[in-house]
């Protein structure tokens, strides 16, 4: 069972909401999210999200690299969405191997992200 199975669109898309709305208001990443339509950035990452952890791949958006390119995203942005992804996880009760699922996921994208060293 993969990680889409054993999460569920449910539990995801409670994570990614809850996280958008964190971070939008986040003093350390909140600023990458000002000039951009809430509503578009969280239907773009649930089906990102939803097809990275093993669910229907529905995401049709440019790359990674072109969205995240004209951004300067240092590592200390990243790890700040991981620490973020860390206390939702906590906050909405993932299973260990589940959440270190995601979080590997997500650190695998950190090249076409991180524009800055």
């Amino acid at each position: 069972m993969n990680a889409f199975q054993q999460l569920g669109a449910e539990k995801i898309t409670t994570i990614i909401t809850e996280f958008y709305r964190r971070a939008m208001h986040d003093p350390i990443i909140g600023h990458f999210f000002f000039q951009h339509d809430h509503d578009q950035l969280l239907k773009g990452q649930l089906a990102f999200s939803i097809a990275m952890l093993g669910g229907p791949q529905t995401y049709r958006g440019r790359s990674l690299s072109q969205l995240h390119q004209p951004l300067p995203i240092r590592h200390a942005h990243f790890n700040r969405r991981l620490t973020m992804l860390r206390e939702l996880f906590t906050c909405f009760q993932v299973d260990a191997r589940q959440a270190a699922t995601w979080l590997a996921a997500e650190e695998k994208l950190r090249p076409a992200i991180v524009s800055k060293p």
